[in-house]
């Protein structure tokens, strides 16, 4: 008997321990499931709900985009879709939790007018504090905030100092642009080399806008670089590349 009850302690000190340490797999919750679990303040629950409201707010905005021939074509005014502004709800929370993406989401939603009134120093403020914690997308869209002058006079500088850690941070766009910011010496000191070594990394990574505007980069400045210099950067170049895995996002 004792070995019994000893038995039946086993399973339900194992069945517990499972029970604690299961994998929640957010993206097969429905909103109502993934709202019990953010009132409790699950930081991922509360991204996945913001992600659920995104994505039919943007479908709603696809579908109503294409109802419309380019004659009859209305604006739509994203700031009062109620799926936006529950998705920047959502997102808000788990940015304030500590996510990262959904900062850069906020961001971007203060910067499109979604679900909210556009308002670029709420963009600036969620996009900084995503850049600080590493997220490639923030740093690239503030290098965009010093580059358009969303908050004062356009600072070069800046935006070419965010572009480039966004392109250490393996972000494409940036990598193309700070190439040729390095070619053009905007924000920055001109320097033919470092532009070819990010115009060939940009190649590498880029969809084919990117690797388009690289490709001219890369012939356009061929010509002012020895044999032995271009073939010295394109070495170093491979070397990061092969040092900088692409992230999965």
């Amino acid at each position: 008997m004792r070995s019994i009850t000893l038995t039946v302690l086993i399973v339900m000190f194992i069945w517990t321990l499972c029970a604690q340490t299961a994998v929640i797999e957010y993206g097969k919750l429905d909103n109502d499931q993934l709202r019990i679990l953010a009132d409790k303040n699950d930081v991922e629950a509360c991204y996945q709900l913001g992600m659920n409201y995104y994505s039919d707010a943007e479908a709603a905005y696809e579908d109503y985009y294409y109802y419309y021939d380019e004659y009859d074509y209305e604006d739509y005014d994203a700031s009062t879709d109620s799926d936006y502004a529950a998705a920047l709800k959502w997102f808000i929370k788990a940015g304030d939790l500590g996510n990262i993406t959904a900062q850069n989401y906020v961001g971007i939603m203060y910067k499109n007018g979604e679900g909210t009134a556009r308002n670029y120093s709420e963009a600036f403020k969620w996009y900084s504090k995503a850049a600080a914690k590493g997220n490639r997308y923030s740093q690239y869209n503030l290098g965009n905030s010093y580059a358009e002058g969303w908050l004062g006079p356009k600072n070069e500088a800046k935006a070419s100092e965010w572009y480039l850690k966004a392109a250490e941070n393996m972000h494409p766009w940036s990598q193309g642009i700070i190439a040729q910011r390095y070619a053009d010496g905007t924000g920055l000191t001109k320097d033919i080399k470092k532009a070819y070594f990010w115009a060939y990394i940009a190649f590498h990574y880029g969809d084919t806008e990117v690797q388009n505007a690289a490709d001219t980069i890369l012939n356009d400045l061929l010509s002012t670089l020895t044999n032995d210099q271009s073939v010295k950067i394109i070495k170093d170049a491979e070397a990061w590349i092969e040092n900088h895995p692409e992230p999965e996002d």
